[in-house]
Formats: structure tokens, C-alpha cells, sequence
């Protein structure tokens, strides 16, 4: 019986080992980091309501992008190589999780602008974000919801700006995607991305509600990587990555390091050569650790040492980067003591050197390297820079030796003249910024360094910054320290000047000559009060010089408007008689439109205006119509009635709109929101118009073309044109006329003064041309005419618009 109780325990335990395991096993996760470099989006979009504009950056050179990390859930356990997770990932669908956290959109602050009327700040944006993969269509959906974020928006309306929630915002689509594996890495990519994000806000104007809307799309591409054979996992400071040599492991942050990145190292490289903090060490570190050198402490791992930098020492028993003995600060380039500065050199030039360790602020024959160690709380231009990731270094071996020859080969030692400048934003201390400027001139005695070139980069990739490092490479830079000890760090075109309290550290060896460079010229060392005193007569002599090389070159079109011998009318002027032909001539203008609109629609236009007692009055209330190439379109309506309003709407006039309007609605051309750059080609002429009563017809004229075309056209295009102009309305007999109508001229009629506006817009070749109300006070023949000229217009190939009120029936 005992032994049949055995062997029922014995199987029962073996069905428990079998049984167990499988239910507990769990599905494979697979984490999905996304890259961000290669996953740039664009922002664009627009604005909808109340008025339509599009969006468009307003820092183009900053790339944005997304950045995070998706899971994506395999049945059973995980596959061993990179062939075998390409294929169980053909239909997966990848997700943020708890763990992983939101994807961000970076960077944490994107700047856009909807034309004129309004700019928006996209402020700590993050998502939701799920995709479903069908590899066999080649096409992946994903869905997103922003989980956190907000735009600040200012506006004409609202210049004190406007908070608009954006969390709950979702979008849905389908793009491309491509899965591919090579070596042990796999990666996802989507390209033809196109994310609309719909936002409906409310905004105040007055004290009264005003609906807004905007389509916010981000375009452009995705790439995520995986690593087949990672660890569980790398920690929060590390990621999964492929050594050159295939090693699998844990890339360390800046910082960090040991097997799973949870052994804090103390100090970021401030350059590669100077070490890599983003040594893979592998997942099983190696047993036997590599000796330490004599003069350290503790024992370092072929992954730790990888961490320092020549100025320190892998400590095993704390797991960090120490400061070798005798030098200090936050890059432990600063030394203490003679005996520090005389080990260092002499172990990195191989040879006993002797060498004093100098806090002096001003550079001496002897300097091999000077470090500034500063004060960050009491700097300026430093408030968002990481406490201890700050230091400044700079080398100035281009000198020789006692003895000839380079001084050994230590990049810390032969590295050329350099000066550097290390830090690390607030809140990306594993990724920091280094700007390294180069062929640099030092002199004894002077604190002052000045630097050719200089090239910034972060650690890892920081696409956000891409811009602005671009806009600094190859510019110079200038190193000072005054008496009382503050030093100036500035980088032209670098986003701050940096300025900090600084105690200087610097070697002094035996032996070394620094070779001593002259400083570039500086506008700030030079006396400019001579010549700032002589420049209003420099400028007098100057437009001097340029009016009577003007007058020169073009006296035959000067001499246009000067009346001629023997005309009946005062004479046309021989320059522009002579370019145009055919003075005189009563035939339509042989003007033709170069960029013709063939339709301008307006849809649901509004327009609100605040009245005293902090209420509103509705001038337009959802006006909509269309006008096309050949017509001419008139709007009817009492006075008061809002034509004015419409017609400056119409002609993107802001101010003739008023500034406190709230307006709402659209206007297209050819459908093309009607923007800055579309509104040339429309010609306003506004019912009140003032000419001067002394200068003539074609001189009126002439004188809109020259200030209104472009610089260089010559003068007898001007001439061409005035004349043509001059001819299609009808003004040639009157051309050397004076305008009249104040001082004491009498001067043309109305009718004809009404015409001299119009021909003073036509001088741009408008596409359209709306006028308010050409025919008020005229006769009713006199408005006839008008009306004919203004036919003849719209057919030349414009589109014509007027309002008028009490017409007479011959004008339809």
C-alpha cells in the first residue's frame, strides 16, 4: 500500500510539473522603440473657423517628430532570431502600454503660425497610439488619442492668448508599412503618413462666445527597431542594441551603466574620443575584470572603463566614473595640486614631466589645457541647463615641446587648439549638448580666446536641435573671463550667450611652448563714433548720388509729363506718347491679365463689431456668393447696409475691415484660401479718394507705377504701361491735364477723377477689381460711362465688383 501511495505521488507530481508551466505561461512582448531621427513629422493643417488660414512653421529648420516606445503581444513564447519575429509580426498590432508609457511628440514645443491672424504654441503634445499590421497588403492602420498636451493661442482677437485642451483628440488612418530584419535587428517602417487631428474650441471676444476650429496634420514617416535576443530588460536607462562584432545587450544612457544600466557612472563624455557612454556591454558581463592602472582605485569592467574619461577612473566598488586623484569638478578636468598635473602628463607623454597646477585666469606660455569650473545658480542664460553637466575646457596643444616633435598621441594631449563648451538641458540629462570650436588663438598674459569654427551635437540624437546646430556650424566663438571672475561663453547665432562666476584650473608644464595665435577683429574693440557721426552725411551724398544717376538714366520718361508745343490739350508727354503708339486712340487697352482668377467665391460670410456697453452688432450675417473672369458684378443695398464691409472683405483689406472686427467665413480664389500672398491680386479702390490737385493725369499715374512695380522695371516698360492704362479708361485727352479740384484748379470732372483712381490700381495688372461705389455722385450719363468702362475692364479678362446704390436703369 506504501508503495502504491508513492507512485501515485509520482505521477501526480509529474502531471504538476507538466501542467503548470503552461498555465502560467505567458504571451511574448516585444518592445518596439520608436527612432527618432527617422520619424519626422511635419506640422500643418488649418484653421478652419472663424476664419480659414493655413498653418505653416514658424522655425522650419527645427525638426519634429514622435519618440517612445510600442509592445507588440506574440502568442506563445518569442521567436529566437530576427527571420522568425519578420514573420510572426505579419499581422500583430503594436501599442503604448503602462510600462512603456506615451509616444511625445518633440519637440516639447512646436511654434506654428495661420497666417496673420494668429500663432499657436503645441506645448508637451503625447499619445495614445495603437497599429495593426497586415503585412500581406504591405499596409498598417493605427489609431491614436492625445493623452496629454495643450495649444496656446494668440490672435488678433485674442492678443492675451487662449489655453485649448487638446486632450481626447483622436485620429484614425491607413499607411504603408514595411517590415524588414537584418542581422538581429527588425524594423518597422510607415511611410506616407498623414494624421489629421480635428480640434472644436471656444474662444471669447468682447464677453461673447466665438466657435473655432482647427485641422492640425502631421506628415511624414515612422521607423521603429526591436532587437531579437535582448534581455528582459535594460532598465530606464538603457535600450536594447547590436553590437558591431552581432553582441546583443543594453546600450547605456549617458550616466549609466553594468548589464541591466542601473549602476550610476557619474559623468557624460563630453566627446566621443573621449570615451563612449554608449558602450553595449553585454548581457552577461565578463567574469575576470580587466586590472586596474597603478595609480586607481578599485577594479573597472571592459564596460565601465568605457564610461570614463582620461580624467578619471572606473571605481568597481561603487560602479562609477571617479575623479583620478588630484583633479576635481563636474568633469574632473580640474586640477588641485602640482603632483596631480605632473602624474597626468607624464603618464600621457610616456616621460617624467614636471608640470604646477595654476588658477590664474589669464593663459600662460606653458597652458597645455585650462578648465573653468562655474557656478550655475548664479549665471545667466544657464536656467534650463542640468545642474553639473556645465564645464568648459579649452586645449591649446598646436605648441611644441622641449626637445621637438608632437607630444604623444592622447586626444586629450595632441587634440590641436580647441576650446569646448558641455551641458546638458533641464530634463535630458542622458543627452547631452557638446559644442566643440576649433582653430583657436590663445595669447599669454589675455584671458580673451578666439575660435574659427564651431560644431554643436547632442550625444544621441536630437533632431529638435538639428536647426539650430546647423545655424551655429562654422561660426566662430569668443572665450572671456573679466577680473572679477565672470566668463562669457558666446557662440554666434547659438540659441543663449552663457555667462557664469568661473575659477580657472590650468596645467602648466615644462617644456611646452603654447604657440601663440592673433585675435580676429572685433567690432567691439573698435572706436566707430567718427564714423557713426558721419553717417546721415554718408546717406545725404549717397540718395544724392543714386537720385541723379536715377534722373540721368531715365530723363526721357522724367520729361514725359512736359507739356509739348502745339497740342491742343498741353500735350500728352513725348516719352509715353512715343512707348504707347496710338495717343488718342479711343480703342479697348491692349492690356491682357499675365495671372488671370477665374473665380473668387465667398461662403457664410459674418462680420461683428463691438459697440459701446460691451455689446455686438452684426454687420454681415451669412453673406455667400461667387463672381467669375468677364463679369461684372454689382452689390445693391441701402446705406449702412455692410457693402463696404463685404468689398474690403472681399479684397483682404484688414484695415479698412477695422482691427476690433470679429470676421468669420471663407474667401477663395481659383479655390485657394484668399491669403497675403493671393490678396496682390486684387485692386481695392475705396470711395474716398484723395488726389493731388496739382500734379496732372498721366502723372498721377506714373507715379502709383513707379512706386508699385517691381524695382526693376525699366523705364520705358513704366511708360508702356501708363500709357495702356491711360488709354483703357479713357483719360488720354485729359492726360496733361491737371487733376484739379482744390486749390483754386478746376481741373477734370468727377467722372474723370473716379477713372484716375482705377487707373492708378490697374497699373498692377489686378486679376481682380472691386470698388466701393465708383458712381456716388455722379450724373447719370457720367455714371453710364463709368459703368461702360468698367464692362470693358471685366471683359479684357478680370473680374470686376462694385456696390452701388440708386442706380438708374440704363446702367444695367
Amino acid at each position: 500500500m506504501r508503495d502504491w501511495s508513492r507512485i501515485t505521488m509520482f505521477w501526480i507530481l509529474t502531471l504538476f510539473l507538466l501542467l503548470v508551466p503552461g498555465l502560467f505561461a505567458q504571451d511574448c512582448q516585444v518592445v518596439f522603440i520608436i527612432d527618432p531621427p527617422l520619424s519626422i513629422l511635419t506640422l500643418g493643417g488649418a484653421v478652419t473657423k472663424p476664419l480659414i488660414s493655413p498653418l505653416t512653421s514658424i522655425n522650419p529648420e527645427i525638426l519634429s517628430g514622435l519618440q517612445g516606445e510600442l509592445v507588440a503581444s506574440l502568442a506563445g513564447p518569442c521567436p529566437i532570431d530576427a527571420a522568425g519575429l519578420e514573420t510572426a509580426l505579419a499581422t500583430v498590432q503594436l501599442s503604448t502600454t503602462p510600462a512603456t508609457g506615451l509616444v511625445e511628440l518633440y519637440p516639447s514645443q512646436i511654434s506654428v503660425k495661420a497666417g496673420d491672424l494668429a500663432n499657436l504654441a503645441f506645448t508637451d503634445v503625447a499619445f495614445n497610439l495603437s497599429l495593426q499590421l497586415a503585412a500581406a497588403s504591405n499596409q498598417a492602420t493605427f489609431n491614436m488619442t492625445i493623452a496629454q498636451g495643450f495649444t496656446n493661442s494668440t490672435s488678433i482677437i485674442s492678443p492675451a492668448g487662449d489655453i485649448i485642451d487638446l486632450v481626447g483628440i483622436t485620429a484614425s488612418n491607413t499607411t504603408q508599412a514595411a517590415i524588414s530584419a537584418e542581422g538581429s535587428e527588425v524594423s518597422i517602417s510607415l511611410t506616407n503618413v498623414v494624421i489629421t487631428l480635428t480640434s472644436e474650441y471656444v474662444s471669447y471676444f468682447a464677453g461673447q462666445p466665438l466657435e473655432g476650429g482647427a485641422d492640425y496634420v502631421l506628415t511624414g514617416s515612422i521607423v521603429m527597431k526591436t532587437v531579437v535576443g535582448c534581455p528582459e530588460s535594460c532598465g530606464l536607462n538603457g535600450r536594447c542594441a547590436a553590437a558591431e562584432d552581432g553582441t546583443v545587450g543594453c546600450q547605456c544612457e549617458c550616466g549609466w551603466s553594468g548589464a541591466g544600466c542601473i549602476v550610476p557612472s557619474g559623468f557624460c563624455p563630453r566627446y566621443a574620443g573621449d570615451g563612449s557612454a554608449a558602450a553595449i556591454c553585454p548581457v552577461n558581463p565578463p567574469p575576470t575584470p580587466v586590472p586596474a592602472p597603478s595609480d586607481g582605485g578599485g577594479q573597472i569592467t571592459a564596460c565601465g572603463a568605457a564610461q570614463c574619461s582620461s580624467w578619471q577612473l572606473w571605481d568597481a566598488t561603487t560602479g562609477s566614473c571617479q575623479c583620478k586623484e588630484g583633479f576635481e569638478g563636474p568633469g574632473c578636468d580640474a586640477c588641485k595640486d602640482d603632483a596631480a598635473c605632473s602624474a597626468y602628463f607624464s603618464t600621457a607623454l610616456g616621460k617624467d614631466v614636471s608640470a604646477t597646477c595654476s588658477t590664474s585666469r589669464l593663459y600662460s606660455t606653458q597652458t597645455v589645457y585650462k578648465a573653468y569650473k562655474c557656478d550655475l545658480d548664479a549665471s545667466t542664460g544657464l536656467d534650463g541647463v542640468e545642474p553639473g553637466t556645465f564645464t568648459v575646457g579649452c586645449n591649446t596643444t598646436t605648441g611644441t615641446w622641449s626637445g621637438g616633435g608632437t607630444p604623444g598621441s592622447t586626444p586629450s594631449v595632441a587634440d590641436g587648439s580647441y576650446c569646448e563648451v558641455h551641458l546638458a538641458l533641464e530634463g535630458r540629462a542622458n543627452n547631452p549638448i557638446t559644442c566643440k570650436s576649433s582653430l583657436c588663438a590663445f595669447q599669454s598674459n589675455s584671458s580673451r580666446v578666439n575660435c574659427q569654427s564651431t560644431a554643436c551635437s547632442c550625444r544621441t540624437a536630437c533632431p529638435d536641435l538639428d536647426g539650430v546646430f546647423s545655424k551655429v556650424k562654422d561660426q566662430p566663438s569668443v572665450i572671456d573671463c573679466d577680473e572679477s571672475g565672470i566668463c562669457s561663453f558666446d557662440i554666434k547665432d547659438f540659441f543663449v550667450t552663457l555667462k557664469a562666476p568661473c575659477t580657472n584650473h590650468e596645467c602648466l608644464v615644462e617644456g611646452y611652448v603654447m604657440q601663440e595665435g592673433a585675435y580676429t577683429d572685433d567690432p567691439s574693440d573698435k572706436n566707430w563714433t567718427p564714423l557713426v557721426a558721419a553717417i546721415p552725411l554718408l546717406a545725404l551724398v549717397a540718395a544724392a548720388c543714386v537720385f541723379s544717376f536715377y534722373l540721368l538714366s531715365n530723363r526721357a520718361f522724367f520729361q514725359g509729363a512736359q507739356k509739348s508745343k502745339g497740342t491742343a490739350d498741353g500735350g500728352y508727354g513725348a516719352g509715353a506718347a512715343a512707348a504707347a503708339g496710338k495717343v488718342g486712340a479711343t480703342a479697348a487697352s491692349s492690356s491682357q491679365v499675365v495671372d488671370p482668377v477665374r473665380e473668387i467665391a465667398f461662403y457664410d460670410i459674418n462680420k461683428i463689431v463691438p459697440i459701446p456697453g460691451g455689446e455686438t452688432r452684426a454687420i454681415l450675417s451669412h453673406v455667400s456668393g461667387v463672381a467669375r473672369m468677364g463679369e461684372l458684378v454689382g452689390i445693391l443695398g441701402p446705406s449702412g447696409g455692410g457693402k463696404t464691409s463685404l468689398l474690403s472683405i472681399l479684397a483682404g483689406s484688414v484695415e479698412d475691415s477695422g482691427r476690433n472686427a470679429i470676421i468669420t467665413g471663407s474667401v477663395t480664389l481659383d479655390g485657394r484660401a484668399l491669403d497675403a500672398s493671393l490678396a496682390r491680386r486684387v485692386a481695392y479702390c475705396a470711395q474716398d479718394c484723395t488726389l493731388l490737385s496739382t500734379l496732372s493725369v498721366e502723372e498721377c499715374v506714373r507715379y502709383s507705377a513707379l512706386l508699385r512695380l517691381p524695382g526693376g522695371t525699366s523705364s520705358a516698360e513704366v511708360a508702356t504701361v501708363v500709357a495702356n492704362v491711360i488709354d483703357e479708361l479713357g483719360l488720354t485727352n485729359v492726360a496733361g491735364s491737371l487733376v484739379g479740384g482744390g486749390s483754386g484748379i478746376r481741373g477734370v470732372s468727377g467722372g474723370e477723377r473716379r477713372r484716375i483712381t482705377i487707373a492708378m490700381e490697374l497699373v498692377t495688372n489686378p486679376a481682380i477689381l472691386v470698388l466701393d461705389e465708383p458712381t456716388s455722385g455722379l450724373d447719370s450719363f457720367t455714371a453710364y460711362h463709368m459703368m461702360s468702362t468698367l464692362k470693358s475692364v471685366a471683359t479684357s479678362g478680370r473680374i470686376v465688383m462694385l456696390s452701388f446704390h440708386q442706380p438708374s436703369p440704363a446702367m444695367f
